[in-house]
């Protein structure tokens, strides 16, 4: 009965020294043996950020009893995400946790990323943890703003200009300043009145103006406007000319 009871509080004590330390890092140091290891501890679950957003998670360096080095710390991460480590070198007397400030930048793209972080000794093997950030699409365009042209092809003849207009729709929470900028084909200039609407929440009309040039194949062509608000994602319009001869 006593060994069985000994096994029961070995096996507990086992499934409890497991629990609470989320994601870490293979070993690092001198891992020959364990006493000269450090390991790299960070949270269990993904950071979530909408864009715009920050947030702090801790990480911890766990060392063994006989690893007495400073640990420099790099951060690699991912386009759109902003990363600060507080402090970037853990010295042998030091606290054992690290602030890691994560920023989704306005052009952070939606879904999940790693951050790669990675601790140097002094001497011996390096290690690395990665932390998970998930950016929301918390953007429904519908909701934000719409940027409305005509539905048919307005025709044009060669060497001629003509003025377009396109209607901006915020939503009823949308109040952001906004740039806009047309991309036209070859042999077609355009112009973009106003290139910047302030943040009012009304609609707004904007003119187009297209001038074809006479060397322009007749046909349909296609013309982008983009409205790129002060944060979170740009949106695409496309505008269809019919060109034709003189």
């Amino acid at each position: 009965m006593m060994r069985i009871l000994f096994f029961a509080l070995t096996i507990g004590m086992l499934l409890a020294s497991t629990e609470g330390c989320g994601r870490k890092s293979e070993p690092g140091g001198q891992t020959d043996r364990s006493a000269t290891e450090f390991v790299l501890h960070g949270p269990s679950q993904s950071i979530s950020l909408k864009p715009g957003e920050t947030q702090t998670v801790n990480m911890k360096i766990d060392r063994g009893k006989e690893f007495h080095q400073t640990v420099k710390l790099d951060v690699d991460s991912p386009k759109g995400i902003s990363v600060e480590l507080n402090p970037k070198q853990v010295g042998p007397n030091d606290g054992s946790e690290v602030n890691v400030r994560v920023t989704a930048r306005p052009d952070a793209p939606a879904g999940q990323q790693s951050i790669h972080i990675t601790g140097n000794p002094e001497k011996g093997k390096a290690t690395s943890l990665n932390l998970t950030v998930n950016v929301k699409d918390t953007e429904k365009r519908s909701e934000r703003f719409s940027l409305s042209a005509p539905s048919t092809a307005t025709t044009i003849k060669q060497g001629d200009t003509k003025t377009i207009t396109l209607t901006m729709k915020p939503g009823s929470d949308f109040r952001e300043a906004m740039t806009l900028k047309a991309e036209a084909p070859e042999g077609i200039t355009v112009e973009v009145t106003p290139n910047k609407l302030d943040a009012t929440g009304s609609n707004a009309d904007v003119n187009l103006r297209v001038n074809v040039g006479k060397s322009v194949a007749s046909g349909n062509h296609t013309i982008r406007v983009t409205a790129t608000p002060a944060s979170g994602t740009a949106h695409t319009t496309e505008v269809r000319i019919h060109v034709t001869e003189p």
